[in-house]
């Protein structure tokens, strides 16, 4: 409900801003206005708003009153009538009587038109005529283009193949960003387009800049590339931001931020976004890697308990070496090592990223420990992996070419295979920019975020998570 309630509160706040961009960086706070928002909002436990109790008794009251003792405030809403919709509605009549007085006369009419259309004929009929004023419709803003460029500004070594990439651009997103979102970057590379997501590791409290965190992967082209070729200066092209893996806006009262490997750059976001906002999270970050040696952020790590007094940073090294200097906990992820790091597991909401066989155990041993599924969040980017169909004959219609699919590779692969060009930005099915209509056939997706309701009943599928079952026909 919170979560759903603070997207909704953010887009409404984006379309603000894209229709009066002169209202950005005015907002102090906002929050979607329901029921159960006035204790929080108001910052009491019983709701009490202006010094008064939030309850039917205090509504019953004759002598609430719009006005207020500061000058120029006045109240609206639940505050003047009584609870509900229609009183919240209604409330905004009696405000505005108040502040027009017999100038309510003009918009009264068409108030009750709906009501009585001979009534507010006989009401507009009383009311002096004034000179209609042209309206002028609102400018609809123009979409941003899917992708942007980016210049390097900075290049940390974290390890020996692991570099940490700061970015800076003119783009407004990459400022405003949530914590845990990634980032997808493209580069040719051996004469090909290639496309990479990757989390982004810094935190949108510190707008200056972005960071991106590259581990090379053995026999991956992107990640060897970049790390060795990649200069303070360069441009990139890059798109986003993208994906819903986030404990922003309002993280809950308790988390476990629990990684392996690569896996913890969106759990340094996350941690780091808490800790510069000083939020009240009580936050466990529990990190698995091989060695010290790859052991990432080591520094920031120690110091984030110190930031933050809430955040408690466990570390387990499963493959270090008896006898080296490391003098904290050794092993993979266990039951005990759960139950080390949060007792109150069931309490907490969990954040999991890392290779695939990691997070297939952790899943396990979680779910062994009690933790309610919905309290689960879960990011991979490995989404071909994941990509599975029975396999069949893919006929892309408007080239005229047909093609032979496993069910194993992804449409956009097949395509791009096969030369034929298809729009594409995150791969990951969160952007929707490489969806198309498929004309007959089943096609399986392992992620849909990207196609509206009316898209997917329209037959569009999301090339890049899509799999072949059966022979099929796409519009490419």
């Amino acid at each position: 409900y919170e979560d759903f309630k603070a997207q909704l509160s953010e887009r409404l706040l984006d379309e603000i801003y894209r229709r009066a961009p002169g209202a950005r960086g005015q907002v102090d706070h906002f929050e979607l206005s329901t029921p159960l928002s006035t204790a929080h909002f108001s910052n009491y436990a019983a709701g009490e708003l202006y010094g008064l109790e939030h309850s039917p008794y205090r509504f019953a009251q004759r002598w609430l009153t719009p006005k207020t003792p500061i000058r120029g405030l006045h109240l609206t809403g639940q505050d003047i009538l009584f609870c509900g919709v229609g009183s919240a509605l209604m409330s905004g009549v009696f405000t505005a009587a108040t502040l027009l007085g017999p100038k309510l006369l003009r918009v009264v009419p068409d108030l009750l038109a709906g009501r009585s259309a001979g009534l507010a004929s006989a009401l507009k009929r009383l009311v002096p005529k004034t000179p209609a004023t042209p309206t002028r419709p609102l400018p609809v803003p123009e979409a941003q283009p899917l992708w942007f460029e980016a210049r390097c500004v900075e290049i940390e070594t974290l390890t020996d193949d692991c570099k940490a990439f700061r970015f800076r651009c003119d783009r407004a997103d990459m400022r405003r960003y949530r914590p845990g979102q990634f980032v997808t970057i493209e580069a040719e590379i051996g004469g090909q387009r290639l496309c990479r997501s990757y989390t982004l590791s810094s935190s949108p409290t510190r707008p200056d800049t972005f960071e991106v965190t590259v581990k090379r992967v053995a026999a991956g082209p992107f990640s060897n590339w970049i790390c060795a070729h990649l200069q303070v200066g360069d441009d990139m092209r890059m798109s986003g931001p993208f994906g819903e893996f986030s404990c922003a806006p309002r993280p809950r009262p308790k988390l476990l931020l629990l990684s392996a490997g690569s896996g913890i750059t969106p759990m340094l976001s996350m941690a780091r976004w808490i800790a510069d906002k000083q939020s009240e999270v009580d936050v466990v970050f529990l990190h698995v890697a091989r060695r010290q040696s790859e052991l990432i952020f080591a520094r920031e790590l120690k110091q984030l308990g110190k930031q933050h007094t809430g955040t408690r940073v466990r570390i387990s090294l499963s493959q270090e070496a008896e006898g080296s200097s490391w003098r904290g906990a050794r092993g993979r992820l266990s039951a005990a090592m759960l139950k080390r790091a949060a007792p109150d597991l069931a309490e907490r909401e969990v954040y999991l990223c890392g290779p695939e066989g990691f997070m297939a155990s952790a899943r396990t041993l979680l779910g062994d420990a009690g933790l309610p599924p919905t309290q689960l969040h879960e990011e991979s980017f490995d989404v071909s992996s994941g990509v599975s169909g029975s396999g069949g004959r893919v006929e892309f219609s408007a080239s005229g070419k047909t093609v032979q699919a496993s069910g194993s590779e992804s449409l956009l692969e097949l395509a791009e295979t096969s030369g034929i060009a298809v729009a594409s930005a995150c791969r990951t099915g969160h952007c929707g920019e490489c969806k198309m209509r498929c004309l007959s056939g089943a096609v399986s997706m392992v992620v849909t975020d990207g196609l509206s309701a009316d898209e997917l009943a329209d037959g569009y599928v999301l090339t890049c998570v899509g799999a072949v079952n059966g022979d099929i026909k796409l519009a490419a």
